[in-house]
């Protein structure tokens, strides 16, 4: 049994019912209706903490590990778009992080020679010329460039991902297959 219809139970529920578990989700709610469904439909590289602070944190063989499982996780999810043909407006457009200071930038430098250097991941810096050519604006000091990450529609994806699963066999009651209404009639059969 799988709990909770968001990315990470609809994901869950996907690969298990693939490799031959009889795998039923259950959701109080509709699929997606949680923060699954609500994010800012980006799908990016990383981790919330500066590469420096994980390496500080967690260890260098630690720290990579969790950055290439980042990366790993949007070629995943572009797999299964194409593989499920889910039609969920998958794009890899990057991800552009902005510095409002000087030293924001200068930051951004040293961020830059870290990833590349320690984690092998490879960004563009632009800087204040650069991005007034791209946005027309002087405001920002430079920015950051992450050509790995993607945008997607996330409502599209979550309910993709939950045919994809019940296709897979999964049994979602009463959340995409009207045949299966209830948990309790689930759990009957």
């Amino acid at each position: 049994m799988v709990i909770g219809g968001g990315l990470t139970g609809l994901s869950t529920a996907y690969h298990a019912a693939r490799e031959g578990a009889h795998v039923v989700l259950v959701e109080k709610d509709k699929v997606g209706s949680g923060a699954s469904g609500r994010n800012g439909s980006m799908c990016t590289q990383g981790i919330t903490i500066s590469p420096a602070e994980a390496r500080k944190r967690y260890g260098q063989p630690r720290a990579r590990e969790l950055y290439d499982a980042f990366r790993e996780a949007v070629d995943v999810v572009e797999e299964l778009t194409v593989k499920e043909q889910i039609d969920c407006d998958f794009h890899r457009v990057g991800r552009l992080g902005v510095a409002f200071k000087r030293q924001h930038f200068e930051s951004m430098r040293a961020k830059q020679r870290d990833l590349a250097g320690n984690f092998g991941h490879d960004t563009t810096l632009l800087s204040k010329s650069d991005l007034r050519a791209e946005l027309g604006s002087d405001y920002y000091h430079g920015a950051q460039l992450d050509p790995l990450s993607a945008h997607l529609h996330v409502g599209k994806y979550v309910h993709g991902l939950a045919e994809a699963a019940e296709r897979a066999g999964a049994q979602i009651p009463g959340v995409i297959s009207s045949a299966r209404s209830s948990v309790r009639a689930m759990m009957r059969s």
